[in-house]
């Protein structure tokens, strides 16, 4: 498709991934669009039920179970694989691999096979949810220059001194 066709308010990646939602959502409900024009995305599609759904009532986050379920997950992926621990920074394009852990964007989060994770904030990045994190079982710490010493203290914390510690994201991208 040329650019002179593609809306100007979103970007080509964007746009890809609207399109292919909308094509998906549109194939379960049996409509095929016949025609170019018919088949750009929209921002007011007509889902039945988001009427109901206003800031008031849609849920913060993920649910505690959801958040155990995902350690398990990862915490079993580290068995297999053997490691003590995981170093997850937050990615230069976004911060999906700490939100899956967190349901928060720490930039980093320290991640033993057992023990609580720690979540490692700038400061003035942290999130206003902060508090809810901490019951979550998460610890926080909050730097203000050099995070690399609250790393290894909370590895420190987590009883990893030694050990397989993989670390996510060195490519940088």
């Amino acid at each position: 498709m040329s650019s002179s066709h593609r809306p100007h308010h979103l970007n080509r990646r964007d746009f890809l991934i609207n399109s292919t939602a909308l094509s998906v959502s549109a194939g379960i409900a049996g409509y095929v669009p016949q025609t170019l024009a018919e088949s750009v995305p929209r921002r007011n599609l007509d889902i039945p039920g988001t009427e109901e759904l206003i800031p008031e009532n849609m849920p913060k986050g993920f649910s505690l179970s959801e958040i155990h379920r995902r350690w398990n997950k990862c915490r079993e992926w580290m068995v297999r694989y053997d490691f003590d621990a995981l170093l997850v920074p937050m990615r230069p394009e976004g911060n999906a691999d700490v939100k899956w852990l967190t349901e928060s964007g720490p930039n980093w989060v320290v991640f033993p096979q057992t023990g609580k994770p720690t979540a490692i904030y700038r400061y003035g990045d942290e999130d206003d949810d902060i508090v809810d994190f901490m019951q979550g079982g998460i610890e926080i710490d909050i730097g203000l220059l050099n995070r690399s010493e609250l790393i290894i203290t909370a590895m420190k914390k987590a009883g990893i001194t030694s050990g397989r510690v993989g670390v996510g994201n060195l490519s940088g991208t």
